[in-house]
C-alpha cells in the first residue's frame, strides 16, 4: 500500500496508462508468489492469500482515489475508468487462470463506489465536450472557406450538391459514443446527451456561417463565385444531418430526435442567408435565389407600365423554372416542398407589390384595365404552375383571384358582404390590407369604408391550424401624417 501511494502519476493518458499495466503486472505477480510459495509457509488460519487480497483491493482502491484527485485529461480518465471497471476484474488480472478459484474479489466490493464513478464518467463527459466543440469549430472553419473555392461543390451519385461536412460530424459524434460503450453503459448515455447538445450547437453556429456568407454575397454578387451552389449544398448536408442522428442512439433501434434538435435543424433548413437583403425571418419559408430575381420585378407594379403590358410576369414565368431546375438538386421531395414555397413567394410579392399604395384608380375604366392585368398574371402564374407539378388546388395565387373579385365589384355598397366572404375565406387579412384594397379601387367613400371596417370588427376571424399564412406576411406601409404648419390649420 506504501509503494503505491508513493508513486507518482502523471495527469497524461500515456503516463497513467504505463502506471496501471505495471500495477496490473505486478499485483498479478506477488499474489502469485502468495499462492505458490508463502501459502505453503504460514499456517492455514492465517489465510495469507486471502488478508494479501484484501490489503491489495483496499490499497488499490485508496491509490486510484488519489489519482482521481488530478486534473486528469481526456484519455487518463478514460484509461482509469476501463481498468477499474473491466480491467481489474477480468482474466489479465484478479481473474486471472493462475489465482482462481483461492483469489476472490467480487465480495470485496468495487474499487471504485458508484458515486465515485458517476463522478468520473461527468468528468470524462467535459473533457469530450471541449474536445467535441474544438473540432466542430475546426470543421466548420474548413467548410466556411470551402463555400469561396473557385468551383462547384462536389456532387453525390444521385447528382445532388453535398460536401463531408454530415460524415465528418456523425462519424466524430458516433466515435465518442461507440468508445464510451466500452465501460458501461451510463457513460455512453451520458456522451450520447453530450453529443445531441453540441450538435445542437453545431448547427447555430453553421446558421451563423449561412448568414455571414449571405452578407459577403449581399455587398459583392461575385463572391463567393458559387454561392447558389454552395448553399444548395449546405442545405442537402442539413437534410442529412437530420435523417442520420437517429443512428447515434446506443440502442438498435431508431428514437426519436429531442425536439430542440429538432428545431434547431428546421431552423438551419429554413433560416437561409439572404443575399438580397430581405427579412431573414420573415421571408424564412421562401428560395431565397428566387426572391432575388422577384423582388425587384415586382417593383414594377402597380403602375401605367404594368397595366398596359404583361412583360412583368413573363419576366417571372421566364425565372421560375430556371431556378426550380436548380433547386432539384437539393432531392426530390425537398424539390416538390420548394416548388409549393416558391409559388407562395411568388403571390406573396405580387400582393406585396399591390399593397404599396403607389395607386389608386381614377375611374370605372382604369378599374377595369387593372382588373384585367389582375386576371390575366394570376392566370399565366397558375398555369406556369401547374405545368411545374403543382395542383391548383394547393396554390395561393387564388387569393389574387379573390382580390380582384373585390375590386371589380360594380356597386360600392355591397362591399361589406365580398369582404366577409373575402377574410372567411383568408383570416390573416387586417383591417390595414382592406383599407389599402379599397383605396385601389378609388371610388370608396367614408362612410362604405367605416361600414366595411366596422363588420370586420364585428366579425373577428381565427385562422384553423391548417391555414398557410399569405397576408399575414405582407406589411402595408403606414399613412402619411397630413403636413401642419406651427399653430396653423392642418393642410
Amino acid at each position: 500500500g506504501a509503494r503505491f501511494h508513493a508513486a507518482r502519476v502523471g495527469a497524461e493518458g500515456p503516463g497513467l496508462g504505463r502506471h496501471l499495466l505495471a500495477l496490473q503486472k505486478d499485483v498479478v505477480s506477488e499474489l502469485r508468489v502468495v499462492k505458490d510459495l508463502m501459502v505453503q509457509c504460514v499456517p492455514a488460519h492465517y489465510n495469507i492469500l486471502g488478508v494479501c487480497t484484501v490489503t491489495y483491493h483496499q490499497a488499490l482502491t485508496s491509490h486510484l482515489q488519489d489519482i482521481l484527485r488530478e486534473d486528469l485529461d481526456k484519455q487518463a480518465l478514460f484509461l482509469l475508468l476501463e481498468w477499474a471497471l473491466r480491467v481489474y476484474h477480468s482474466p489479465e488480472m484478479m481473474g486471472h487462470p493462475d489465482l482462481l478459484p483461492e483469489v476472490d474479489v467480487s465480495a470485496l466490493g468495487p474499487l471504485l463506489s458508484p458515486e465515485l464513478v458517476d463522478q468520473t464518467e461527468r468528468r470524462y463527459v467535459v473533457k469530450v465536450k471541449a474536445s467535441v466543440l474544438e473540432w466542430m469549430q475546426r470543421t466548420l472553419e474548413v467548410e466556411f472557406k470551402e463555400w469561396f473555392r473557385e468551383e462547384e461543390p462536389e456532387m453525390d451519385h444521385q447528382g445532388f450538391f453535398q460536401s463531408a461536412l454530415p460524415v465528418i460530424i456523425m462519424q466524430m459524434l458516433n466515435e465518442n459514443i461507440q468508445v464510451a460503450s466500452l465501460i458501461t453503459d451510463s457513460l455512453q448515455q451520458k456522451v450520447y446527451n453530450m453529443a445531441l447538445e453540441e450538435l445542437e450547437g453545431f448547427l447555430g453556429r453553421l446558421r451563423e456561417a449561412l448568414v455571414q456568407c449571405g452578407k459577403e454575397h449581399q455587398k459583392d454578387r461575385t463572391v463567393p463565385k458559387y454561392y447558389v451552389s454552395y448553399l444548395l449544398a449546405m442545405l442537402n448536408n442539413n437534410l442529412a444531418l437530420g435523417s442520420s442522428v437517429t443512428s447515434l442512439h446506443p440502442d438498435t433501434a431508431p428514437r426519436q430526435v429531442p425536439a430542440s434538435l429538432r428545431a434547431a435543424l428546421d431552423r438551419t433548413q429554413k433560416a437561409r442567408p439572404s443575399p438580397c437583403g430581405c427579412h431573414p425571418r420573415r421571408d424564412a419559408g421562401c428560395p431565397t435565389l428566387l426572391l432575388c430575381f422577384c423582388q425587384p420585378l415586382c417593383l414594377q407594379l402597380p403602375s401605367c407600365k404594368w397595366l398596359c403590358g404583361s412583360q412583368l410576369v413573363s419576366s417571372i414565368c421566364e425565372v421560375v423554372p430556371g431556378v426550380q431546375e436548380m433547386l432539384s438538386l437539393l432531392g426530390c421531395w425537398r424539390a416538390r416542398l420548394l416548388l409549393t414555397e416558391s409559388e407562395l413567394l411568388v403571390t406573396s410579392q405580387y400582393l406585396r407589390a399591390l399593397m404599396q399604395k403607389k395607386m389608386a384608380c381614377k375611374s370605372e375604366e382604369e378599374r377595369g384595365q387593372l382588373c384585367d392585368r389582375l386576371l390575366q398574371d394570376a392566370s399565366q402564374l397558375r398555369e406556369l404552375f401547374c405545368g411545374l407539378g403543382l395542383d391548383r388546388s394547393r396554390q395561393s395565387l387564388e387569393a389574387v383571384f379573390a382580390l380582384r373579385e373585390l375590386i371589380s365589384l360594380k356597386d360600392p355598397t355591397l362591399l361589406s358582404l365580398e369582404v366577409l366572404g373575402f377574410i372567411t375565406k383568408y383570416p390573416d387579412v387586417s383591417d390595414e390590407h382592406i383599407s389599402t384594397l379599397l383605396d385601389l379601387r378609388g371610388d370608396v367613400s367614408r362612410e362604405v369604408r367605416h361600414m366595411v371596417l366596422e363588420m370586420m370588427a364585428q366579425h373577428p376571424q381565427v385562422p384553423p391550424e391548417s391555414y398557410q399564412p399569405i397576408f399575414s406576411t405582407i406589411l402595408v406601409p403606414a399613412p402619411e401624417l397630413p403636413f401642419c404648419l406651427r399653430k396653423g390649420k392642418c393642410a
